[in-house]
């Protein structure tokens, strides 16, 4: 299957209704599935502040992928230095922290085709450690993330008690896994470079 000639732009304040039209498919399916979790979306204040905010933080990315001039997915990521702390090394890393295609287009190539462009520019600040998180009950989102070469590293889980028992924390409702955090190890640029020359 031959894929679509997708455009990659910048976002820009113009594009609040095009991020919101994207992001609320994904929020719907979330809010369908885990609602203790996540609410339907909403076009207001708060989002319209959480968008402004992605536009107005310079380690922060986000861009449409574009067909025919139309916006059919988008990726917000983050490209920056991770501080020292008790656990772990200072460390330059990335993090993907939405990735959405709309679903006339999933299937298409165009998340791949995302997820390369984070992968190429984390390859040019030198870093070498990309992250991405999923929810355990979205089986398309850990294909696509497997396939683009994502291995999950981090699993937790809630204890969530079911309706109408009286102890909050009864043995019955424990031990739901509810997501998974994964990376991939990319290789340096000059490395890639070099095995492509071969």
């Amino acid at each position: 299957m031959k894929v679509p000639d997708f455009q990659l732009r910048r976002a820009n304040n113009a594009d609040l209704d095009a991020f919101y039209g994207l992001f609320a498919q994904v929020q719907s399916i979330h809010a369908d599935a885990e609602p203790e979790f996540f609410r339907p979306p909403e076009k207001d204040e708060t989002f319209r502040q959480y968008f402004e905010g992605i536009l107005g933080d310079p380690d922060q990315h986000l861009l449409f992928a574009c067909l025919d001039g139309v916006e059919v997915g988008f990726v917000q990521y983050v490209l920056g230095l991770r501080p020292r702390n008790i656990f772990q090394p200072e460390r330059r890393v990335g993090y993907v922290h939405g990735l959405v295609v709309d679903k006339e287009h999933r299937r298409t190539g165009c998340a791949a085709m995302l997820i390369e462009h984070v992968k190429q520019a984390a390859r040019q600040e030198d870093i070498a450690l990309l992250g991405i998180d999923f929810w355990s009950f979205n089986d398309a989102a850990r294909a696509c993330f497997e396939k683009a070469g994502f291995k999950v590293n981090k699993e937790f889980a809630w204890l969530i008690p079911k309706v109408g028992n009286t102890d909050p924390f009864h043995r019955d409702d424990f031990g739901r896994q509810l997501g998974a955090r994964c990376a991939v190890v990319l290789a340096p640029q000059a490395t890639r470079a070099s095995s492509k020359d071969g």
